[in-house]
């Protein structure tokens, strides 16, 4: 009885450098799934072996998840010819910090999920990032930035994500344009309630939300009735 091919790859801190110091081309599975955790690394430390790593799974990697510290254009050169990806999670510290970047990008079509944390360093930078990501039906954000700057990103979401049906966020800060609109967002999910006033704002423009979530102490809550928020 032959065994399984392996299909789903996940790397911690504590191994990802003996994997990236073997020869990688050697690996003899096609992955569909490759994730790495290891935020005390710097990613330039093994930049090229990870470049050459993800190129020999371009012809099946549909989900991609990499959180490391520091930027390296040379695996976000990669994104591109990784024709089957689906599923992109990735720290926002990890990409290039120069627009002209993203101006010269494919845009990547297959991606229909997409999962940030960190924070883009400009307006500029954001804009040019997303607008290579016109499929995206699924956007959790996990961003860190000021609330002064949230409500101007949030209509860059707005303006390059046509295609949205799922998104989760971790606040609606002061100053969210009352008129924020994703004409097919069904599912919303925020982390905590900032003001009732935005949050109520936000739900009551999306008439065709059918999936609405808060996080209550840790714990996602389903919200059938929005007035059961307020109560």
């Amino acid at each position: 009885m032959s065994q399984p091919a392996l299909k789903s790859v996940t790397i911690t801190h504590k191994c990802l450098g003996n994997f990236f110091t073997s020869n990688v081309k050697k690996f003899p599975f096609k992955l569909k799934k490759f994730h790495i955790f290891a935020p005390g690394i710097q990613a330039y430390e093994w930049d090229e072996n990870m470049r050459e790593f993800l190129l020999h799974q371009a012809s099946s990697l549909e989900d991609l998840s990499i959180y490391l510290y520091g930027e390296t254009e040379n695996f976000s050169t990669v994104l591109t010819q990784l024709p089957k990806l689906k599923t992109l999670s990735i720290s926002v510290d990890f990409l290039p910090k120069e627009s002209s970047f993203y101006c010269c990008m494919s845009p990547l079509e297959s991606v229909t999920s997409l999962k940030l944390k960190g924070q883009f360093p400009s307006r500029e930078i954001a804009k040019a990032f997303f607008v290579n990501f016109p499929n995206v039906t699924n956007l959790d954000l996990k961003l860190l930035r000021s609330s002064l700057w949230f409500p101007k990103f949030m209509k860059i979401i707005a303006a390059t994500q046509k295609r949205l049906e799922v998104l989760a966020v971790t606040n609606l800060y002061k100053g969210t344009p009352s008129n924020l609109y994703f004409e097919n967002l069904k599912s919303f999910s925020v982390n905590s309630i900032f003001k009732q006033e935005y949050f109520l704002n936000f739900v009551l423009s999306h008439r065709n939300l059918e999936d609405i979530s808060v996080l209550d102490k840790h714990q996602k809550v389903k919200v059938k009735n929005i007035e059961d928020l307020f109560n």
